[in-house]
């Protein structure tokens, strides 16, 4: 992100956050789909579907369902302690760029194989 002289410091901040946060949620869509063929292929292996308590593809699918939700309203929680102010919106764009990067980092953690 080249910052001008015309440019405010916190849209230049906000800016180049959403860029790290884009980045960041191509990281973890990259790796959620690795990871979703990969269970899908283990299930199959294993014929574990639907009514198996455990399928790993379909445990995968439901939790990532859900994290969009809790991401948003984790980072709207942490943007109200700071406030409304000024810095309101690099507080949200910042905490949606952490809060993806560790989602990303979690599955890049988790194995793909037979475990």
């Amino acid at each position: 992100m080249e910052e001008t002289s015309d440019t405010p410091l916190t849209v230049t901040q906000v800016l180049c956050a959403m860029e790290e946060r884009d980045f960041w949620d191509r990281r973890l869509s990259t790796r959620y789909r690795h990871l979703q063929i990969a269970f899908q292929e283990t299930d199959a292996e294993l014929k574990i579907d639907n009514t198996t308590p455990f399928p790993k593809s379909i445990a995968l699918l439901e939790m990532q369902a859900i994290w969009p939700s809790f991401r948003d309203q984790t980072c709207k929680f942490e943007t109200a302690l700071w406030g409304w102010g000024s810095t309101s919106g690099l507080e949200e764009v910042t905490c949606l760029m952490r809060v993806t990067a560790e989602q990303a980092l979690y599955l890049e953690r988790q194995p793909d194989g037979d475990f």
